[in-house]
């Protein structure tokens, strides 16, 4: 075909351009040109497209109708079809409808398949070179270790070993049918076999970049996680299409092997991800039996190795020597792969997907409601919540990690960790900590994946001018080392907050939110009227004193940083409390467009709201009866409590009137015994004697006759 299409618009066609390799394909096939626009037409997956159809594409074109797809198709004179997410039986009709047609200009036909066609081929092992770092080490004869194997490569010369699994039978039998069509006149037809897809927001890793990116720890690598996955970025994908469709490959196999040029393992991808993307933790192994309901489980399981095509495999040279090709080079996107190049697929992640890091700073005077609308704002864009408090805390915890590392730390943290640790041996750590130490504290906080790529709420710090320009400012590298000259300093942008919100608030409204908290929220704080004192006069003297001193939003309005000031009103008995400052928040954050972080639409983030405010009533709810029945209970313990004193006094009581009763009643018992008791018991004897008819006045008639006979004087 020579270089025909490099020097006038090309016709070309891309079957569903709205999804991931279609939004590729279009980015590269836009033109060929700087100055010459092509004409792409093409289809969407589905009725109704959900993805994004990129500005490029000058038709949609309807497949209701099939005819009309093939007589488009037939026009074009290039023409790609994309296995990964394509309607295999309509891409099996268009290739024979393609058969049967009379093809009237050059056309190229490129279709996409994948590795996964080869996934059952029968491979071959060698033993793996041994690197750098092991090449050092002294071999033990005693005890070798164990050979390590991988897989041979495979070249596309080896394209008629391939043997797919059940799944992909059918790609493989689109990849003969495509082949086939190389003997018709004008048509041109190539199989691009391309590794395991990444870049460009994802697609087969895009949950592990998800996960990572809220770091969720819900990573596995299956099995040992030491096969080999072949890869590449799909962008270049989309410019070997491109190359082919420019013909610039003069000999150039109608089967393509297109992968990059490393050697990765499954848990070099996974334990990759989470090390660049979100904290670092270890990577739990799970059994492949574990993992069978999983998406992708082939994918990730696969153990192959091949080499690049021999048109678009180059190894290093010279720049002369390349320059002297007669074949233009191949432009890799990321030639050395994925592990190589994580920063720039991650900023793509990121970019493809609207993940914008929410960079914000809240400050203001104490108890002007900075840490319950930071509190709001973090829940709200699902960014980490800033303090002092917890920063310190978790520089300490971690403080015996750093103190042993020599000179592995970045941003000079080892010279930091150090000089800190000798300051605690002279004293005990103060209860406030210099500026120079929250400072370095904050920028190894800032720096880390977390806020790098989810952003940030800060809270509490920086308070000043000064603090801004220490924690904000970094160094200038220079090439010299002159102590004489002045040390240059710029802007750190990868750490500084985009946002910044100003609390502006009354100094009675403030002293009145003290006096509200509740004695447990003041336990061990400086929410105390003291406390409020003390930092309200430092605030006050470092950015509200007006003498043209700078103040610490100065610092942010210098650099054309906007900033905003709120006005903050009500009282935490408010049932709306901070709801309009909340609001004014939002706005400002969101004023150049809503990212889409994987965050809760309005609605979704309305009805939250209103779960955990229900969830805080029913909790409020239930401690205040709990306090009810805690309160009844105490009572009914004290009535009890007052009815057993009661009884027990009532029975001291009767025991001493007892005891005085029997006390008083001794001399008549005395006088009885002597006088009466003898001759009353004479009496009744009497009486069982005689048994008269009536013993009672018989007893009576003998007491009163023998009343007499007690002696004289005795009584």
């Amino acid at each position: 075909f020579g270089f025909r299409s490099r020097f006038a618009a090309m016709r070309v066609f891309v079957n569903n351009v709205d999804t991931y390799v279609g939004n590729a394909l279009c980015a590269d096939l836009r033109r060929m040109s700087p100055d010459i626009d092509n004409k792409i037409f093409g289809t969407v997956k589905g009725k109704i497209s959900r993805g994004k159809i990129p500005p490029s594409v000058k038709r949609i074109v309807a497949r209701t109708v099939p005819k009309t797809v093939v007589k488009t198709v037939a026009s074009c004179r290039l023409i790609t079809y994309d296995l990964h997410d394509a309607d295999l039986e309509e891409v099996e009709f268009v290739l024979k409808a393609l058969k049967l047609t009379d093809i009237e200009q050059p056309t190229t036909l490129v279709l996409i398949s994948s590795v996964m066609v080869w996934a059952n081929t029968r491979k071959d092992y060698e033993e793996k070179p041994k690197g750098e770092d092991e090449e050092e080490e002294e071999e033990d004869e005693e005890n070798p270790k164990p050979k390590v194997l991988w897989p041979k490569v495979l070249t596309d010369n080896d394209f008629h070993r391939r043997t797919p699994s059940a799944k992909f039978d059918a790609w493989k039998t689109l990849e003969t049918l495509c082949l086939s069509l190389n003997s018709k006149n004008n048509l041109s037809a190539y199989v691009v076999c391309a590794g395991v897809l990444y870049g460009s927001g994802e697609h087969v890793l895009h949950d592990m970049f998800k996960a990572a990116w809220l770091s969720q720890q819900s990573h596995r690598i299956i099995g040992p996680g030491n096969n080999y996955i072949p890869m590449v970025h799909v962008r270049d994908v989309a410019r070997l299409v491109k190359h082919l469709a420019e013909d610039t490959f003069p000999e150039c196999p109608e089967y393509l092997m297109c992968v990059d040029h490393s050697s990765t393992t499954q848990a070099e991808v996974v334990q990759g991800i989470v090390n660049h993307v979100c904290d670092p933790y270890t990577v739990q192994q799970i059994a492949p039996a574990e993992a069978i309901t999983a998406e992708d489980v082939d994918v990730l399981t696969l153990d192959l190795r091949f080499q690049p095509s021999e048109c678009i495999y180059q190894p290093e040279m010279d720049a002369e020597i390349a320059e002297d090709m007669p074949t233009p080079l191949f432009t890799w996107w990321s030639k050395n792969g994925l592990l190589t190049n994580m920063d720039d697929v991650a900023s793509e992640f990121c970019r493809w997907r609207n993940l914008r890091p929410i960079r914000t700073l809240l400050c203001g005077p104490p108890a002007s409601g900075k840490s319950f609308l930071s509190g709001k704002v973090a829940e709200c864009f699902n960014v980490p919540h800033i303090t002092v408090k917890g920063v310190v805390e978790e520089y300490m915890a971690d403080f015996h990690m750093w103190q042993d590392v020599e000179g592995e730390l970045k941003g000079g943290q080892y010279e930091i960790t150090k000089e800190f640790k000798e300051s605690l041996e002279e004293a005990p750590p103060p209860a406030r900590l210099d500026s120079k130490w929250l400072s370095a504290f904050f920028q190894h906080k800032l720096s880390s994946n977390v806020c790098k790529y989810r952003g940030f709420v800060l809270d509490g710090y920086p308070r000043t001018y000064a603090d801004a320009e220490a924690l904000f400012m970094q160094k200038i590298p220079t090439d010299g080392e002159d102590e004489e000259d002045e040390v240059q300093k710029e802007l750190n942008s990868a750490i500084c907050p985009e946002h910044i919100v100003v609390l502006q608030c009354q100094d009675a409204l403030c002293v009145q939110r003290i006096h509200a908290m509740a004695e447990d929220e003041v336990a061990g704080t400086h929410d105390n009227e003291e406390g409020f004192k003390r930092r309200n006069q430092a605030y006050s003297q470092a950015n509200l004193i007006e003498d043209g001193s700078p103040v610490l939003w100065t610092f942010f309005e210098e650099r054309q940083i906007p900033v905003c000031k709120l006005q903050s009103t009500g009282t935490r008995d408010d049932a709306n409390a901070g709801s309009s400052e909340f609001n004014a928040i939002r706005i400002h954050i969101e004023r150049e467009g809503r990212p889409y972080n994987y965050l809760k639409s309005d609605r979704e983030f309305n009805a939250h709201q209103e779960v955990v405010a229900k969830s805080a009533e029913d909790e409020a709810d239930a401690k205040a009866r709990a306090e009810e029945e805690e309160a009844l209970r105490l009572q009914e313990a004290a009535r009890q409590a007052r009815e057993e004193e009661e009884r027990a006094r009532l029975k001291q009581i009767a025991e001493s009137e007892r005891e005085l009763l029997e006390a008083q009643s001794a001399p008549l018992r005395s006088y009885l015994m002597q006088y009466v008791v003898p001759t009353l018991t004479n009496g009744l004897v009497e009486v069982c004697k005689v048994m008269p008819d009536d013993p009672i006045d018989y007893l009576a008639e003998y007491l009163f006759a023998h009343a007499q006979e007690v002696p004289t004087g005795e009584v």
